[in-house]
């Protein structure tokens, strides 16, 4: 790393250069820097928020080839009342010309629905009418005939004749050309001008357009107010300019790189990763809020008089903390990688391009801001950070007392984790597309109130399967059909269905005369056929297929929640059972593979959080170069996930498309100031060689900047909860919230579970020098390895002593010993008015072993030539017996051997 950090420091033009060349390459990916145009695209639609490629996703594209999509603009018509003369002839103009609007493959109104009707011996297949009716008894009969229809019947006229629906289904048109064009919206301008009535306007297209224009709208206001609050947040802590823009200009970067490597794959904004641009701001500001709080920290502490020792502090900074911050980007990624793994897209895009994204502000904390600073020089003016003052103050105060009460924070972590567990036990699995907006919402409050007075808008296929050609023209399986639709007009969310047997029922009302009890399944197959032939393609079309081996049942229904409709999948599926063995029946829809969805969405979230703790474990475990030390790190990450689970149940807030990606997130984030800590603690331990002392330094070093980034993070996600996008709402409430649990957690069970550890960090054994192969030169370490030795060294406490200076005096007190790693002592004994040396110590010998053991030093031992000694006692072996027994057992019998040695020598010289 030293290397590395000197490269930059003594280039920062060249690394400036490199890094905006990245950026204009990245800006392209973006906007097409030749015409203007943007390459970043918004795809609100369903498909990326299912699983691809499963079975149920291949069946229900199967069943739209075969039967037709479920996706139109719904436009309604108000009026005091529909069946009026003005009102009808208003529809069959508006059905005319919505028509022949393009991009319009077809039109279903009151004008032109299909009805059945026998008159004088003849069946009259074709629309309600004609010309509409003025006689005032016609109209009654054409409102009975429409109410009574098992097609349309509640659906295209209200119960109480107020409003009638035209549904406009679209040629193939793309999201981005139906927002631009603004197509729903046009589609309900017209109709009211030609009915000349208010026009409300619904429809999966034109809630994903709203969608759309909302995701780019918001962001475009979000992003502007999380900048100003971070800008604010940096003015605050660092009090200068080039503390506000350096963080800020980063971060601008690390969003430009993601969004320029998503516009490059090709890679839209949906409803999950419009999150990221916000998320990336302030995990950015976290990042950034380290470096410079690591580098003015070393600047008021280190001569920066000139640009040679300003850009030697900068290299110290790098070179203490930078292999920390890599591994906190490290730690986040990995929490973002488990999502990267699902089934479904969205999810999965989502957490490649946050990886993306904490990896692009990685390379830009270790690299542009260090640059920045080194190209700018020295500050005029250093910053004040208040030591000694009240943030010190209350520092000390809450380290004091989380080594008072260790045990009484452990106890409170276990309640709440309990607590947690309880609340985890009452999480419901849920989704609504509808509910993507928030309950204010126009789009929202349009689609539920018509939703309510047309009997349910959202809908799903029932598909009825057999293995014999024309199975569908035979009486008995077309009463299977029926009852079937019976069974499902039972059940409390069903609004209306409608299937092949109901038009077989109408044409042969209509056969005999319009006789309400011939409103029935023929019993001869014969007379089924003649039914289906003389109505032709009208009475077909979406029902069934061309081989009649396929029918399919629409089911109308007010729920578009994906529990409600999980629920009634499980009924629906013992009913089905229940079909004959000639019969094979699936449920399918946008809104049953969403339900399945959700149900992917629970046993993933188990799944990838599960991947992602084993993981983060392993990496803290191999970086802290203890399982156990390992453990302790991950304690504070895993309490915060359970805390925000167990939150899901109490407030019985779901788990949906976007509370599901909160754990990894807050996984990956929490980790950060958990590898700050933990790292902090270890350089501070080895400083001042005390636990407690120096859990008291390391809380006072971090509180300031764990403080403020997680201020940063809690008012960056509690910006989204003005968001019109429910799931962003959510999402931001409950992120800011787990933020700040982990927060507490970081300022009181950490310092709780550090007090009595001495940590051994994989960058520290990469950085200690014991000089060339320790296990051969000192005696104390033969049979060790080197990173062993290396282990040993750091659990104990490597000294510099300076040539000239007294170790230790004869007759003082003291319980440690000392392996001389580098350099020259020199042990002596003033007796009869002159000094007598003992002897001479070079790398590989121990002074002060008498006093292990006596705790009375036996001699004076001055230093000849610099030294670097190993300072080591009982407490140091004792933690080094109970964190590494094996380097333990084999220290301890050096070191009985060396004390055996160093008696026998002594009785040599005596005798």
């Amino acid at each position: 790393m030293k290397r590395f950090a000197t490269l930059l420091v003594g280039r920062p033009l060249w690394v400036l250069a490199a890094l905006m060349l990245i950026t204009v390459v990245a800006l392209h990916g973006v906007v097409d820097l030749r015409s203007g145009e943007p390459r970043i695209r918004v795809d609100p639609s369903l498909d990326r928020l299912l699983p691809d490629g499963d079975d149920e996703r291949v069946f229900y594209d199967r069943a739209k080839d075969l039967f037709g999509s479920d996706e139109f603009v719904l436009l309604v018509l108000e009026a005091p009342a529909v069946f009026t003369p003005e009102m009808l002839a208003g529809i069959a103009r508006a059905t005319t010309r919505l028509e022949a609007e393009p991009g319009v493959s077809r039109v279903l109104s009151l004008s032109n629905a299909t009805d059945v009707e026998g008159r004088d011996g003849e069946l009259i297949v074709g629309p309600f009418y004609e010309e509409p009716p003025t006689d005032p008894a016609a109209l009654a009969l054409l409102r009975e005939r429409v109410n009574a229809h098992p097609f349309y019947g509640g659906s295209l006229v209200s119960q109480d004749g107020g409003a009638t629906a035209i549904l406009v289904f679209l040629e193939k048109i793309g999201d981005r050309d139906f927002v631009r064009r603004n197509v729903s919206q046009g589609l309900a301008d017209l109709a009211a001008e030609e009915a000349g009535v208010p026009v409300q306007v619904t429809g999966s297209p034109h809630i994903k357009a709203r969608l759309s224009g909302t995701i780019v709208s918001e962001l475009a206001f979000i992003l502007p107010t999380i900048s100003l609050i971070t800008m604010l947040l940096c003015a605050i802590a660092f009090r200068s300019l080039r503390g506000v823009l350096l963080p800020m200009a980063a971060i601008a970067l690390a969003v430009i790189w993601t969004l320029g490597a998503m516009g490059y794959a090709g890679t839209p904004i949906n409803l999950i990763s419009n999150i990221i641009p916000p998320l990336l701001l302030v995990l950015g500001f976290a990042g950034a809020m380290h470096v410079l709080s690591e580098y003015y920290e070393a600047i008021q502490h280190r001569p920066v008089g000139d640009r040679a020792e300003h850009s030697a502090a900068i290299v110290h900074v790098l070179e203490e903390m930078g292999l920390t911050i890599f591994v906190n980007g490290l730690t986040t990624m990995l929490g973002f990688l488990s999502l990267a793994v699902s089934s479904i897209l969205a999810i999965r895009q989502f957490g490649i391009w946050s990886v993306v994204g904490v990896l692009a502000s990685t390379i830009l904390s270790l690299t542009f801001i260090p640059a920045v600073l080194a190209l700018l020089g020295p500050p005029k003016r250093l910053l004040r950070t208040n030591e000694g003052g009240r943030i010190d103050a209350v520092a000390t105060r809450i380290a004091e007392f989380d080594l008072r009460n260790r045990r009484r924070i452990y106890a409170a972590a276990l309640a709440l984790f309990a607590v947690a567990l309880l609340g985890m036990s009452r999480i419901e699995v849920s989704s609504n597309f509808v509910r993507s907006f928030v309950a204010r919402s126009p789009v929202r409050i349009t689609f539920e109130a018509l939703n309510e007075r047309l009997g349910g808008l959202s809908s799903f296929f029932v598909v009825v399967e057999s293995d014999e050609e024309d199975a569908f023209k035979r009486p008995e399986n077309l009463r299977e059909l029926r009852a079937l639709q019976e069974w499902l007009k039972a059940q409390p969310e069903v609004g209306g269905t409608a299937s092949l047997a109901d038009g077989v029922m109408l044409l042969n009302r209509a056969f005999h005369d319009n006789d309400p009890a011939a409103q029935d399944i023929p019993d001869r197959t014969r007379l089924v056929k003649q039914l289906l032939l003389f109505a032709g393609d009208s009475m077909t079309d979406g029902f069934v297929d061309t081989s009649f081996q396929a029918a399919n049942i629409r089911v109308r229904t007010k729920m578009s929640g994906s529990a409600e409709i999980t629920a009634l999948m499980e009924r629906l599926d013992a009913r089905i059972a229940e079909l004959p063995q000639r019969l094979r029946a699936r449920p399918t829809g946008s809104v049953v593979l969403l339900a399945h969805t959700m149900d992917d969405i629970a046993r993933g979230q188990l799944e990838s959080i599960a991947s992602a703790l084993v993981t983060i474990y392993l990496t803290l475990a191999l970086l802290l170069t203890s399982l156990r030390v390992g453990l302790y790190a991950l304690v504070p990450n895993l309490l915060p996930i359970a805390v925000y689970y167990g939150a899901l149940g109490i407030t019985g807030t779901p788990l949906d498309l976007s509370t599901s990606l909160v754990g990894a997130i807050t996984l990956g984030i929490a980790v950060d100031d958990t590898v700050h800590y933990f790292a902090r603690f270890a350089l501070e331990a080895r400083r001042l060689g005390d636990e407690r002392r120096a859990t008291v330094s390391t809380l006072r070093a971090v509180i300031r900047p764990v403080t403020f980034t997680t201020l940063g993070l809690c008012l960056g996600f509690a910006t989204l909860a003005v968001s019109e996008l429910r799931n962003q709402v959510v999402f931001g409430v409950l992120s800011a919230f787990t933020m700040a649990v982990g927060w507490v957690l970081e300022l009181t069970l950490s310092p709780a579970l550090c007090a009595n550890i001495r940590i051994v960090t994989l960058w520290d054994l990469l950085r200690l020098d014991l000089g060339p192969e320790p296990q051969k030169s000192i005696p104390l370490f033969e049979g060790l390895s080197g990173r062993q030795a290396r282990i040993f060294a750091l659990m104990s406490q490597v000294v510099p002593v300076a040539a000239g200076e007294r170790l230790m005096s004869a007759g003082d007190k003291g319980n440690h010993m000392y392996v001389v790693i580098d350099g020259e002592l020199a042990a002596s004994l003033h007796h009869d008015g002159r000094r007598h040396e003992l002897s001479r110590s070079t790398r590989g010998d121990v002074v002060g072993e008498i006093a292990l053991f006596t705790e009375t030093r036996s001699a004076d031992v001055d230093v000849v030539r610099d030294a670097r000694l190993l300072r080591f006692g009982q407490a140091d072996l004792e933690r080094l017996g109970k964190r590494y027994p094996r380097i333990a057992v084999r220290v301890y019998g050096n070191l009985n051997r060396v004390l055996a040695a160093r008696v026998l020598n002594t009785q040599r010289v005596l005798a």
